[in-house]
């Protein structure tokens, strides 16, 4: 079920997506991450995601619906510079966006990793 989430969630994503989003990406990802926090650095509205472990500065960055975070969502409206999602990325998304969604120099360790060729 959740890998046909994730198939039509890129798919939707390739074919509608207009450059400009792609290119905020890497932006959008950093600012996200500077609201998670160590666990040692929680407070009264603190909220740890229930899937991943994952603790946020508030709880409006957890789904209600699918309980799941910025951090590890690969289908709902997941974050494609989140490194979790870079094997969607490459499977779903055209080649000439991957300079805007993963570093270059993590990109030629996908090559191995993913057998890209």
């Amino acid at each position: 079920m959740i890998s046909q989430q994730i198939k039509e969630c890129f798919e939707h994503i390739d074919k509608y997506w207009p450059l400009g989003n792609y290119q905020k990406c890497a932006e959008e990802w950093e600012y996200i991450k500077k609201f998670i926090i160590e666990d040692e650095n929680k407070d009264k509205d603190s909220c740890q995601c229930k899937n991943c472990k994952t603790w946020w500065t508030h709880k409006k960055f957890i789904n209600d619906i699918y309980n799941i975070c910025p951090s590890c969502d690969t289908w709902c409206q997941p974050f494609l510079c989140n490194p979790k999602n870079f094997p969607y990325v490459l499977k779903y998304i055209k080649t000439m966006y991957y300079e805007f969604l993963i570093p270059s120099e993590i990109f030629k360790e996908c090559d191995v990793v993913y057998n890209l060729e």
